[in-house]
């Protein structure tokens, strides 16, 4: 393991503490970090667009969307390219020599900041007066395109990445490489199978990556999405984590602008990562409605779920305004975002002895999870759960939430309690844990197979899949599925 630490704490790289201030713009996003030496500016949707790197050329531009969706990253260098061969270029031939050696192909040999100035080892030959004319549009020594999950450096394509991992060109053919990643979506081991034997040794283990608790990391490995799954920026001193909404500083743990949820949280900081407390949270762009899926088969059964025009119906109710999910951007706050209710849906393996449990709901017993004064509900699907089937699991997903979150977030929207108050129905269930009297309710309350959600609307969402995929089932067996499915 190659510790990147600095055993001296933290480099101020040249500048003067208490003197040499943090700088932000009206909007709360930090414009200047004088220990990085780097000057941000930012668009009309507090994305960062440019980084400047102070007293040279370096800067890094990225390119969004109308919704704020990445584009492009260009990363400029504090050089200018004298592109072509040695005799091609009149200012150049016959006027330099390279203590007595041709220059090569593109070779850098000007910097440019207050004057052009040449780098060691070139010198003008007597009598030759040298001058260069500079195009003001800068090329840029590096460009990536995000088209999708397809990336593009330099207009060749680079990889396409997928829920496992990515393929890379690898001469005429591509190379797959997969990444096993930790409950909190943090890249741990990437490997091929290099040798094409259908299994892995210690040779085709591409790189390791451990991390401080808010993602700075302890080794370096050539793979650009780590920490939480997001991109490193490390051009030019940024060293950060893009998150999509808002620039990560690792080595702070901190954020470079303001939550826009922050109102939500008033008492802590709007710059702040997942609450303090990076070993048990994520944070989703700080967003109401959250997808935290490792999975495959369980992005698939999401991704199915929300497909469906109620699975999606039923999502939005959520959301933010403007909070993007699987493509789709959200256009309203959802009535239970407005009622200061959170949902967050994730996998994880629910061990040994659960595998007949196909998903299951928390933050509702015990009085509720809140966080802020907001309750926070989740999802999560079992990853070893016995029952593999698209279907089957689509119907785990449907249960928990049209019938448990659906019954928590009625119950707490009457009164702002968790009390089983919002239906006289649940008097008769005291006896029965929280997850049995919302059964007893949708089998024995009389019409509600019949009216309640997950009877009308879960059923339509199997449908719908069903259809889509061309799985065959009738609507007697969907039906079935929903009423014997029991968590």
């Amino acid at each position: 393991m190659l510790d990147r630490g600095n055993e001296e704490g933290f480099d101020e790289n040249g500048a003067t503490p208490f003197l040499d201030q943090y700088e932000y713009d009206s909007n709360g996003n930090l414009t200047t970090d004088p220990y990085k030496k780097l000057i941000i500016s930012y668009n009309h949707l507090n994305l960062p667009d440019t980084i400047l790197q102070t007293g040279t050329a370096n800067r890094i531009v990225w390119r969004y969307d109308a919704a704020g969706n990445k584009l492009l990253k260009e990363v400029y260098n504090d050089s200018i390219f004298l592109a072509g061969a040695y005799t091609e270029n009149s200012y150049q031939a016959g006027a330099l020599f390279t203590d007595g050696q041709p220059t090569a192909l593109d070779s850098t040999i000007l910097t440019a900041r207050d004057s052009i100035r040449f780098l060691p080892g070139f010198h003008a030959k007597p009598g030759f007066r040298l001058t260069a004319k500079i195009d003001s549009t800068l090329v840029p020594v590096d460009q990536t395109t995000y088209i999708g999950s397809i990336e593009y450096r330099n207009n060749d394509i680079q990889a396409i990445y997928h829920s496992e991992g990515r393929a890379t060109p690898d001469s005429s053919s591509w190379r797959h490489e997969y990444v096993i990643s930790d409950h909190l979506g943090n890249t741990r081991v990437r490997f091929s199978d290099l040798n094409g034997n259908n299994s892995i040794d210690s040779t085709e283990l591409l790189s390791t990556h451990d991390y401080f608790s808010y993602g700075m990391s302890w080794s370096l490995g050539g793979y650009k999405y780590t920490y939480n799954g997001k991109e490193e920026n490390l051009e030019h001193g940024l060293n950060s984590l893009n998150f999509g909404a808002r620039i990560q500083d690792p080595t702070l743990g901190r954020f470079t602008s303001v939550d826009r949820f922050a109102e939500k949280y008033t008492s802590l900081s709007g710059y702040g990562y997942a609450a303090g407390n990076p070993v048990k949270y994520i944070d989703v762009n700080g967003d109401s409605i959250g997808v935290n899926l490792l999975n495959s088969s369980s992005q698939e059964a999401f991704n199915a779920f929300f497909g469906t025009k109620e699975g999606k119906a039923f999502v939005s109710q959520f959301a933010a305004k403007g909070q993007t999910v699987n493509g789709y951007t959200f256009k309203a706050d959802g009535k239970y975002h407005t009622q200061d209710i959170d949902l967050v849906y994730s996998d994880r393996d629910f061990g040994k002895g659960e595998e007949s449990t196909g998903a299951e709901t928390t933050g509702g017993t015990k009085g509720g999870t809140f966080i802020e004064g907001r309750l926070k509900l989740g999802v999560s699907i079992n990853t070893t759960a016995e029952e593999t089937s698209l279907i089957d699991r689509v119907t785990a997903v449907t249960h928990e939430s049209f019938l448990h979150v659906q019954e928590y977030s009625f119950d707490y929207t009457d009164n702002k309690k968790l009390d089983f108050s919002h239906d006289p129905f649940y008097n008769k269930t005291k006896n029965n844990s929280p997850s049995s009297r919302h059964h007893l309710m949708f089998h024995n309350k009389p019409g509600a197979p019949s009216t309640h959600p997950l009877a009308t609307k879960g059923l339509r969402v199997l449908e719908s899949v069903n259809s889509r995929n061309n799985l065959g089932y009738s609507r007697t067996q969907l039906w079935n599925k929903i009423w014997t499915f029991w968590d």
